[in-house]
């Protein structure tokens, strides 16, 4: 697996970011609306700040890959290091153990998800595929 560095990140409104399978290391990762980022095998992102998806943004492994092929680490310890607006989609793990998450409304969240606190708001679908850890 390789590995690569960024600054910050930002996918613009409906733009694709396909990740190769490696370690990426990302200071700060945006995705506008409609935005998406995916793996096209399995990845680990490493974001030293905040991960942030606007309105039907998406993050997750190639859809033919299962959730737990993007695992996703944010090392922030402020208040709010993971958060996803309405109607956005995430598939993966995501750890964010020194924050809080914040899962918009309508969206729709896969796999495994920790923090200090993750607000779930109104009409999210959650679920845990069987044989995802978390």
């Amino acid at each position: 697996m390789g590995r690569h560095r960024a600054d910050q990140v930002t996918v613009q409104p409906g733009a694709v970011l396909l990740l190769d399978s490696s370690i990426h290391e990302i200071r700060r990762l945006v995705i506008q609306e409609g935005g998406r980022v995916e793996c096209a095998g399995p990845c680990e992102l490493r974001i030293a700040e905040h991960v942030w998806l606007g309105p039907r943004a998406y993050l997750r492994p190639n859809e033919v890959l299962p959730a737990s092929d993007m695992v996703v680490f944010v090392a922030y310890n402020g208040n709010v290091a993971f958060q996803a607006a309405r109607a956005s989609r995430v598939r993966g793990s995501v750890y964010a153990i020194n924050s809080r998450m914040r899962l918009g409304a309508r969206g729709e969240y896969e796999g495994s998800f920790v923090a200090i606190s993750i607000w779930v708001l109104p009409g999210a679908a959650f679920r845990q595929p069987a044989g995802l850890g978390g």
